[in-house]
């Protein structure tokens, strides 16, 4: 490993994938550590309303709210809450 690294993220989940770039957009030295081959099978089909300052800080939140596949009709997901958060 790099002496450089700051921060190691051991797992490439959706929360430390998420992170590891955040960080590193701060200007931290980051290095993110993956057992898994990508693109794995993921269940995730839906997001809780606090899930969308992450996704709007990240950068991501307009692909989400772009995305054609978003058809379920969650209890506590993304569809109600898009528009106003």
């Amino acid at each position: 490993m790099d002496d450089d690294t700051e921060i190691l993220v051991i797992g490439g989940g959706p929360a430390r994938s998420t992170a590891a770039p955040l960080l590193a957009r701060a200007g931290l030295q980051v290095r993110l550590l993956e057992l898994e081959r990508f693109a794995r099978y993921q269940i995730g089909e839906s997001f809780l309303a606090s899930c969308l300052s992450v996704l709007r800080s990240s950068g991501t939140l307009e692909k989400v709210r772009a995305a054609e596949d978003i058809t379920t009709e969650p209890v506590l997901g993304l569809t109600p809450c898009v528009d106003r958060c």
